[in-house]
């Protein structure tokens, strides 16, 4: 049957060509001839002079380099490594050329390439395998107060085993930090998760498995010998430098704000938009002051110092570099625009500014409430404090920090209590905070009676009680000690946006709506409405510090002052924004200056009695809803913004003629 089917088959060939004319002899011949005109061709482009391609660096088995003449004994191109008896293999090199499809009892090529394979593979299981390992005797621990340093934390958990590095993390979205801890052995690592929970600072840690490795530092960084040891002490880094900042440029300033410099390494490339540097001093007080550098404007943008874990080595041409990442960064010096104001700080914040009020207690404490855009859920309430340097101005930092589901409309500090401040929601709560207690322990209280949201809080300035106004047309007095409300205050027909405390007389209290109304706590009514045929919407007042009579409202892009004795007409109304006016407020120093902010992104003081404009300032890129001016420094003035900014500066006079509204 086999030999049937061949022959079927054979048939079909013969068939098939039968089937194709034969080529003429001078048909082949032509055909012969091309072909030999193209190899002739091919070989024409050839370097007659080239040898044959071998590694120069490989030697033969008598340890003679290879001379470039082609090999006589070598009818198949084989691996150098294998030819000149590199290749291990256990016959001493020889196989078997139908084995594995050599010839010459040469090895073969395919095979040293696995060889290889495999012990690439080896090693990347045993680094896996050392990796999973120290994973094992990794822990997370997060929620760590920001005065808690490694020392610290190390020693606290080497009460559950020895620990062999440990290492703090800053969170940019939070005040809190985490740190990897890694232990000696398994054990370790078990017994640290028994102290989540435990109070470190203000705050209760938590301790969970780590599912990350902790990267070794490469030991050539790090400070040798004792003299090393004590450069670094010595050494600063710094980054977020400007690049249009020279290196003498930079020596030059920090020898004049911190001490003299010895050797200064300003480092950058073309792959980042700033530089960085280390900063050796002569003397270890001159590092310690450099540190307070950090946020000293240079160029057009603020540096941050840090201490230095490494020192530079110009032999490796290498640092260790250090950058301080947290939730807030603040800058010093700032001129903006070089006229109007100077003497700046500025920090940013992850919600939308709401609000922004100075302590009337602490000299240099300020309270800022945020939420999400367009009033979105989630806010925070930020507890700043501005410390003063060398140079003028000073450095801000956050002290404290309480997140809230909601956002914040308002909030307000204390007349009578250093550590106490108050927030309305846009929920409708208002809450009552205890800044001297941690997060978890706040707010100590909440208030839960408006049913629509909260816009305007105020405490009173003497007595202990303060006021939330809604837009549910309600306004509510409050007292810290009790969960209700004291009494509720019914006569506007509109949201109510604002509420504020005459200064002077104690018993005596503003609101707006549409209109503007006048309250007497003794007897609970409204003595007062202040009707302005041009008031659409009032969405700001405040009382002059000076005058028990004199009130300031907002609504549109106009502002008036009035005489609450006479409200037939304002004493002063004038137009300088060119968008609606946020918030405004009394000077606490000069009874003719009025302080305001816009949705224009501008904040402007006023000379009311003179009708003119004594400073505008465009510190924000986004609308300006909170102001504020310190009662202890005059002229300090804080400003928040929808653009994550707090600023707070010293004004600096600057007069211009200001048109009176129609």
């Amino acid at each position: 049957m086999a030999a049937v089917t061949g022959n079927a088959i054979g048939s079909d060939d013969q068939f098939i060509r039968c089937q194709s004319p034969a080529p003429t002899p001078a048909e082949v011949e032509t055909e012969y001839q091309r072909d030999v005109r193209k190899l002739v061709n091919f070989l024409s482009k050839l370097n007659p002079s080239a040898k044959e391609f071998f590694p120069s660096l490989h030697t033969a088995r008598d340890g003679r380099k290879y001379d470039g003449r082609l090999s006589a004994d070598a009818p198949i191109f084989v691996a150098s490594t294998d030819y000149y008896g590199n290749g291990v293999t256990g016959n001493g090199g020889n196989k078997d050329s139908s084995s594995d499809g050599s010839s010459n009892s040469q090895p073969n090529r395919r095979r040293g390439s696995g060889y290889n394979q495999g012990w690439r593979k080896t090693k990347d299981r045993v680094r896996k395998a050392q990796t999973e390992e120290s994973i094992r005797r990794t822990v997370y621990v997060s929620d760590i107060d920001q005065h808690v340093t490694e020392e610290k934390l190390a020693e606290i958990f080497a009460t559950c085993g020895q620990v062999v590095d440990c290492r703090v993390c800053g969170d940019p979205n939070s005040v809190l930090r985490f740190a990897f801890i890694e232990f000696s052995d398994e054990d370790g690592a078990r017994a640290a998760l028994n102290l989540g929970g435990t109070m470190l600072g203000y705050y209760p840690v938590r301790v969970l498995p780590s599912k990350t490795a902790i990267l070794p530092v490469n030991p050539k960084f790090l400070p040798r010998s004792d003299d090393e040891k004590e450069m670094v002490v010595r050494t600063v880094y710094c980054t977020n430098i400007d690049r249009k900042v020279t290196q003498t440029e930079l020596k030059a300033t920090f020898e004049q704000c911190c001490g003299e410099v010895s050797r200064l390494r300003l480092l950058g490339d073309n792959m980042h938009s700033t530089h960085i540097a280390f900063v050796e001093f002569l003397r270890a007080e001159s590092a310690i002051v450099a540190l307070n550098c950090t946020g000293m404007v240079l160029g057009a943008l603020p540096i941050r110092s840090e201490v230095s874990k490494a020192c530079w080595d110009e032999e490796m041409g290498m640092g260790e570099i250090i950058e301080k990442k947290g939730s807030m960064w603040a800058t010093t010096g700032i001129i903006r625009k070089g006229k109007l104001c100077c003497h700046i700080e500025e920090i940013l914040t992850r919600f939308k500014g709401k609000a922004v009020r100075f302590s009337g207690i602490d000299i240099c404490r300020l309270l800022v409430g945020t939420c999400g855009r367009f009033g979105g859920r989630r806010g925070r309430l930020h507890v700043l404090q501005l410390y003063p340097t060398r140079r003028r101005g000073g450095i801000i930092n956050e002290v404290a920090a309480f997140d809230t589901v909601d956002g914040v409309n308002d909030c307000c500090w204390s007349e009578s209590h250093q550590s106490l401040a108050v927030s309305t929601l846009t929920d409708g709560t208002v809450k009552l905070w205890d800044v001297s207690l941690p997060p978890a322990l706040n707010p100590v209280s909440h208030f839960c009676e408006h049913y629509d949201e909260a816009r305007s809080v105020d405490w009173n300035p003497v007595s202990d009680c303060f006021l939330s106004a809604s837009l549910d047309s309600q306004i509510k007095l409050w007292t810290p000690d009790r969960s209700n409300s004291s009494y509720t205050f019914q006569r506007h027909s509109d949201s109510v946006y604002s509420v504020a405390w005459n200064a002077i007389d104690p018993h005596v209290f503003a609101s707006g709506d549409g209109t503007a109304g006048l309250w007497d706590v003794r007897d609970n009514r409204c003595f007062t409405v202040i009707h302005d045929e041009k008031t659409r919407e009032l969405v700001s007042c405040g009382w002059n510090t000076y005058s028990q009579f004199h009130l300031a409202t907002a609504s549109g892009s106009s502002i008036h002052v009035w005489d609450i004795r006479t409200t037939r007409s304002p004493l002063v109304g004038f137009c300088g924004h060119d968008d609606t006016v946020c918030r405004i407020r009394f000077s606490p120093h000069q009874p003719s200056m009025l302080l305001s902010c816009s949705v224009d992104n501008t904040v402007r003081t006023w000379d009311w009695r003179e009708v003119a404009s004594i400073a505008r300032y465009d510190l924000h890129t986004d609308r300006v809803y909170g102001i504020d001016m310190s009662v202890h420094i005059e002229g300090l003035i804080a400003s928040a913004g929808w653009d994550n900014l707090v600023h707070i500066w010293r004004d600096r006079p600057v007069t211009a003629t200001l048109s009176a509204s129609p």
